[in-house]
C-alpha cells in the first residue's frame, strides 16, 4: 500500500516483514506548494486535492485535521510521519489557518430554562474550557439537550433544577 503526499513522500508497507519504511523527499520535480496552493495527496485514497479548499474535521480531538473531498475522511489517523511531513510542507498561510482554527474558543451558550431543554438531556461538568467545548459539541450534535455546569457544586444545583 502507497500513500503520497504531494509528489515526493511515500509510506509503504512491507508485507514480509510487516515494517513500515518512509521514503524521504525527493529533489527536483515540481514544487509541492506555493503560497497560495498546497497540493496534497490524501493518505487514505490517494486523490489528490488542494488543501486550502479543505474543511476541518469534527473529530473530538485537540487538534482537528484537514478533510480529503474525494473520501471525505481526515487525517486524524493518519501515520504520525505522514502528517509531521504534511505540516513540514504546509506553506505559512496553512498554518496561520491551523493556528486560527484551533485558538478560536467556542462561547458557550449560557444553559436553556428547564421547561425548554431538549430532552433527552445530558448534564455536562467539568471545568477545563477545552473538554467543555468537544463535550458539548459532541453531545449536542448527537441531539440531546446539553446543560454545562463548571464544578460539582454547581453539577449538584444544576442536576437538581432540571
Amino acid at each position: 500500500m502507497v500513500y503520497a503526499l504531494g509528489t515526493s513522500f511515500e509510506r509503504f508497507s512491507t508485507e514480509a516483514s510487516g515494517t513500515e519504511a518512509y521514503n524521504e523527499p525527493t529533489s527536483g520535480g515540481p514544487p509541492l506548494s506555493s503560497p497560495d496552493t498546497y497540493p496534497v495527496t490524501c493518505f487514505s485514497c490517494r486523490a489528490p486535492f488542494e488543501a486550502f479548499d479543505s474543511a476541518w474535521c469534527n473529530c473530538l480531538v485537540t487538534k482537528r485535521t484537514l478533510v480529503c473531498p474525494s473520501c471525505l475522511n481526515c487525517f486524524c489517523k493518519a501515520p504520525p510521519a505522514w502528517k509531521q511531513k504534511f505540516w513540514e510542507d504546509a506553506p505559512p498561510r496553512l498554518w496561520e489557518r491551523s493556528t486560527a482554527e484551533h485558538a478560536a474558543t467556542i462561547v458557550l451558550a449560557p444553559n436553556p430554562d428547564p421547561a425548554d431543554i431538549v430532552r433527552p438531556m445530558v448534564l455536562i461538568v467539568d471545568d477545563e474550557p477545552n473538554i467543555q467545548q468537544m463535550a458539548v459539541r459532541a453531545v449536542g450534535s448527537l441531539g440531546y439537550g446539553v446543560v454545562l455546569a463548571r464544578n460539582g457544586e454547581e453539577g449538584l444545583a444544576l442536576a437538581a433544577a432540571y
